[in-house]
Parts: C-alpha cells; structure tokens; sequence
C-alpha cells in the first residue's frame, strides 16, 4: 500500500487517480500519522447518483435560490466599513 501526505494529495492529485485507477489503495497521512485510507471504487454510479453525492457533501440545498445564494455572497463582502 502507498502512503501519501495531505500536502502531497494536494499538489499531486493526478498520480493518485493513476494508483486508483490502478487498484491500488493509498494510505492518507499528515504530520507522520494515519488519518485515512482511500481506496478504488468497486462499483459503478450513474451521473444523478454522484450529482447527489456531491450535492450532499457540499451541503448543497436545493431550496436556496439563485438571488438569495447571491444576496448572501454579497452580504458576505461588505469589508470592515460595515462591521458592527
């Protein structure tokens, strides 16, 4: 098994998709400890089945409109003139 750091991860994303593609399994570490293993999918998803994955881990909520989702990015940016 191959270990990689999560710096390393980073900045070498494609060598990792080659070991899984591969079938390798990749030991993730960071600071000379284990925090993970990644390992090669054995199964196959179709598109609507990752788009909800995805969806799901960046907490992407389907109720939230377009003009909110904006609304909150720019109430985000105001700066310092308008903290409180």
């Amino acid at each position: 098994m191959q270990a990689i750091t999560f710096s390393h991860l980073r900045t070498h994303a494609r060598e990792l998709k080659e070991a899984l593609k591969r079938g390798e399994e990749v030991e993730l570490t960071s600071h000379g400890q284990v925090i993970g293993i990644i390992k090669p999918s054995n199964r196959k998803t179709d598109k609507n089945e990752r788009a909800q994955a995805l969806k799901a881990f960046f907490q992407l909520g389907e109720d939230i409109s377009l003009d909110a989702e904006l609304e909150r990015i720019k109430s985000g940016r105001k700066g310092r003139s308008h903290a409180v």
